[in-house]
């Protein structure tokens, strides 16, 4: 008897301290969930989307193309994530602010999106930076003219995706994925890398390559010598080709003079899956310097990292591309 009524009592006494637990925990401020919806519109069809950046001119972003580009490839991407963005917008927090908008930047806003469908139309203008530098300050314009004024903090991962400026718009890749590929009867199916010349124009030599009929890339100039990794890298070069950043869109002859196109250090045409690509390599760009780890104390050695000036035959803009992935310029033909 003496030990149930032991066991009732520590039973009584586990029960009471649970509850004082779940009391106290009842107390403690929940995290805020990243879920908050600041605005969703009821349309999907929204036709374009002004965009005015701070020292830029303001250009307008439709679903297939950029103002002011043509002939230059676009990154659908990039142009899709600004109409979903803008369609359905998700805050990290909302607030209604006690400041004049000048504090959040929002009176003079680094950037400013005028969406415009047939159902709606209204403008997002993103202002500064939060001090901890995770958001940006957005706000919907029909909202400051509500009493209820509402201020949205946007995470800078996705609001620093749509402040690009036009240019940044553009592709940066050339070529699409390739590969060389075999039939079941291990016949070699004619894709992939089938053709490449390279002109160095500066000592004026050639090198041609050319697929076999059993897939082997292979040198053709019988006087030339170059070992069998630096032939692979040759094949392979078109699909590492990612330029850095445009340099300008529809360039004139002028510009390519002086980018040393019209007479380029190094000319690649390349023929793949049946489609003609003709790179041209010209003058140096810019240059980075970069610190080599030091073997010593006295050891300061200096790299230079060098980007060219480079372009696509029927495509009217000039890239700036780093010299990594310019394999063709590594090629030795004067020993």
């Amino acid at each position: 008897m003496k030990n149930i009524r032991k066991a009732i009592l520590i039973s009584c006494i586990i029960l009471i301290f649970l509850g004082i637990i779940c009391f106290v925990v009842s107390f403690i401020p929940k995290k805020k969930q990243i879920s908050d919806v600041y605005y969703e519109s009821g349309f999907k069809n929204f036709e374009k989307i002004e965009v005015l950046k701070a020292n830029e001119e303001p250009f307008t972003v439709y679903k297939d193309k950029i103002s002011g580009i043509s002939n230059v490839p676009v990154d659908d991407g990039l142009i899709k994530f600004l109409f979903n963005f803008v369609e359905k917008i998700k805050s990290d927090y909302i607030f209604s602010p006690k400041e004049d908008l000048n504090n959040y930047g929002l009176k003079n806003p680094c950037c400013v999106f005028n969406v415009s469908g047939p159902e709606e139309k209204f403008s997002l203008k993103v202002g500064n930076k939060t001090a901890d530098k995770s958001g940006y300050y957005l706000i919907k314009e029909d909202s400051a003219k509500e009493k209820d004024l509402k201020i949205a903090v946007i995470s800078s991962q996705m609001v620093e995706k749509i402040l690009i400026g036009k240019l940044g718009y553009i592709k940066l890749r050339f070529v699409p994925y390739y590969e060389k590929t075999f039939g079941q009867d291990g016949q070699y199916n004619k894709d992939g890398v089938q053709k490449c010349v390279i002109k160095f124009n500066e000592i004026n030599k050639t090198l041609n390559f050319e697929t076999d009929e059993k897939g082997k890339f292979i040198l053709k100039n019988d006087e030339k010598k170059l070992d069998k990794e630096k032939i692979k890298i040759v094949e392979k070069a078109p699909s590492y080709l990612i330029a850095k950043e445009v340099f300008c869109v529809n360039p004139s002859e002028k510009e390519l003079k002086r980018c040393g196109l019209t007479s380029p250090k190094i000319l690649a045409e390349y023929l793949i899956d049946d489609k003609k690509y003709c790179f041209k390599i010209g003058k140096i760009a810019k240059m980075d310097q970069l610190m080599k780890p030091k073997k010593d104390v006295n050891d300061s050695k200096i790299d230079v990292l060098k980007y060219y000036y480079f372009y696509v035959e029927g495509i009217d803009a000039i890239y700036i591309v780093n010299e990594n992935v310019l394999p063709w310029l590594d090629i030795d033909l004067e020993n």
